[in-house]
C-alpha cells in the first residue's frame, strides 16, 4: 500500500509539473475510472505476462516478490505504447517524456500482480491514477 500512495504522489506531482490545464467531461471522468485499466490491465498483466512468465521462468526476487524477464518486457511494451503516437502523415513518433509515467506505473503494477497473482488490484489502481491526473489537469 505504501508504494501504491508512493506512486500517486509522484505522478500527481509530475502531471501537475508536466501538463498544463485541461477541461475534462463527466464523460472523460467516467471513461478513465473504467475502461484503461480493465482492458489494459487484462492485456498487459494478465495475458501478456501470464505468456511470457510460461516462456521465462520467474528467477530473481525483487523486494520479496518473485519475477521474470517478462515482467521486464511487459513494461517496456507498456511504456513504449503510452510513448508512441501516429501524425497525420502517419509517422510514428516517439514521445521519451510520456513513456516515463507509464514505464513507472507499469514497474509498480507488475510488482503488484506477481505479489498478489491477481489483475484486480492493479485494475483498480490503474483507473485511481488515470482520474487522479484527469482530476489534477482539469483543476490546474
Amino acid at each position: 500500500m505504501i508504494l501504491l500512495t508512493a506512486y500517486c504522489l509522484a505522478e500527481s506531482l509530475f502531471v501537475y509539473l508536466y501538463f498544463g490545464h485541461a477541461d475534462i467531461s463527466v464523460e472523460n471522468y467516467l471513461f478513465q475510472a473504467t475502461l484503461p485499466g480493465i482492458s489494459e490491465e487484462i492485456i498487459y498483466r494478465g495475458f501478456y505476462l501470464g505468456v511470457l512468465n510460461q516462456i521465462f521462468p520467474r528467477k530473481k526476487h525483487v523486494l520479496n516478490v518473485q519475477v521474470g524477464y517478462g515482467a521486464i518486457v511487459v513494461t517496456i511494451l507498456f511504456a513504449l505504447v503510452h510513448g508512441m503516437d501516429i501524425s497525420r502523415h502517419f509517422e510514428i513518433v516517439f514521445h521519451p517524456l510520456n513513456m516515463v509515467i507509464p514505464f513507472l506505473f507499469g514497474v509498480v503494477v507488475v510488482w503488484v500482480r506477481e505479489k498478489t497473482g491477481s489483475v484486480l488490484i492493479p485494475v483498480i489502481f490503474h483507473n485511481i491514477t488515470n482520474v487522479l491526473g484527469a482530476l489534477i489537469m482539469h483543476l490546474k
